[in-house]
């Protein structure tokens, strides 16, 4: 974060600056909206919990003590929104994760290799099953697996989003991993036959 930005998250702290607040809207909802958008499976939903995200930063935005984290914590709050939708309409099994899906990642930690040290599995059928696994996975590790791997988060930053330990953080990526080989196991035998 620069030094502009805090000092606009300062002008939107101290006076509820609402111009300063649009600036800070605009640096960020980019970024916001593909964190919730990787979680959801529709745009209208996404742009409601994008909305509301801003909406509830600007109401809580005191509770916010170093604005130099402003970033990690208005993640935090989409995540939460996300959470609570997705649990207020028991949507766990729809997970989206629409966008730049590095195969490589899938590939060569969730899919044995053949004899020749490739797999068989084209694009489309990665995502087709990769994405019913996924929803298969406990939230927290599902969380930190899509935002290690999709957003490219650091471990750090994670553990801040999820507000744990990195070690748990590290924990939960390892753990989904090891359950996506599992729950890929099945559908990897079935193309070898």
């Amino acid at each position: 974060m620069n030094s502009n930005e805090m000092e606009l998250i300062a002008k939107v702290k101290n006076s509820r600056d609402m111009v300063a607040f649009h600036s800070v809207v605009v640096a960020y909802q980019e970024k916001i909206y593909f964190l919730i958008r990787r979680m959801l499976n529709n745009h209208e939903d996404t742009q409601d919990l994008l909305q509301e995200t801003f909406i509830k930063s600007l109401k809580n935005i005191n509770q916010l003590k170093d604005p130099g984290k402003f970033g990690a914590w208005i993640n935090r709050i989409a995540i939460n929104l996300v959470m609570d939708f997705k649990r207020k309409n028991n949507n766990n099994e729809k997970v989206s994760l629409t966008g730049n899906i590095p195969l490589e990642v899938i590939s060569e930690q969730l899919v044995e290799k053949n004899e020749n040290g490739d797999n068989s599995l084209s694009e489309n059928e990665i995502k087709n099953q990769l994405y019913p696994a996924l929803a298969r996975l406990p939230i927290k590790h599902r969380e930190a697996f899509m935002l290690f791997h999709y957003q490219e988060m650091p471990v750090k930053h994670i553990s801040e989003y999820l507000n744990c330990p990195e070690s748990t953080v590290r924990s939960y990526i390892y753990r989904a991993i090891k359950k996506l080989r599992i729950y890929l196991k099945d559908y990897y035998e079935l193309t070898k036959e």
